[in-house]
């Protein structure tokens, strides 16, 4: 007599009880088979959920971290913008002051040479005490 697996088995004399036996013995491990297999699919799908609820929560986190990302860059924007303005602004001041600068100097040029004394264009008398 041979099995599935094609492996031989001896016969013996009374022959009926082991032919139950091992019709018994096939049904029972098939029906093993079957649970096993049926377990192990309920495993996968299991796992298989939980994977794909952890995907999906992965996936918002992904989604949330990206939007914040882009809210930085606008705001890291806008303030390259504002600082680029402040620089513009900064520099219009220091040349203003320049300007402001050099005219203060002109100015005060200016006013110490009106204040600065005439020479003295007095003939000097000779003095009353000296000795001719």
């Amino acid at each position: 007599m041979s099995n599935r697996d094609g492996l031989h088995q001896e016969a013996v004399t009374d022959g009926a009880p082991d032919v139950v036996a091992m019709g018994n013995l096939e049904q029972l491990i098939e029906q093993i088979g079957r649970r096993y297999i049926g377990d192990l699919r309920k495993v996968v799908e299991e796992v298989s959920r939980l994977y794909l609820a952890e995907l999906a929560a992965k996936e918002q986190q992904i989604a949330e971290l990206a939007q914040r990302i882009d809210t930085i860059g606008r705001e890291r924007d806008g303030l390259e913008a504002r600082l680029r303005e402040r620089d513009q602004s900064a520099s219009q001041y220091q040349s203003a002051l320049k300007v402001v600068r050099e005219q203060l100097q002109a100015l005060g040029d200016e006013v110490a040479r009106r204040l600065e004394p005439a020479p003295d264009r007095r003939i000097e008398e000779p003095a009353q005490n000296e000795v001719a």
